[in-house]
């Protein structure tokens, strides 16, 4: 993948096998991750570090609360 490096990248159902694949594809070619699924903050956060052990790929969230959520994923994902 060209021209990602250092972009902001959603990836729903990003806790499964799929998503995480697709979110490791991007961290490997420089992209910020955010994953979004139904999974509780916690699990979501233990699969994000046993997987995916990105400082990247640092927020994972509940997708029905993303509207609250948004604002502190919006520093992982806007170029700085």
């Amino acid at each position: 993948m060209r021209g990602i490096d250092k972009s902001g990248v959603l990836i729903t159902g990003g806790c499964g096998d799929i998503g995480l694949a697709v979110a490791r594809r991007f961290l490997q070619a420089g992209a910020r991750v955010m994953l979004a699924d139904v999974m509780n903050l916690e699990k979501g956060a233990a699969l994000l570090k046993k997987k995916l052990n990105s400082r990247n790929a640092g927020f994972v969230c509940q997708a029905q609360w993303i509207d609250e959520q948004w604002p502190f994923a919006e520093n992982l994902l806007i170029a700085e």
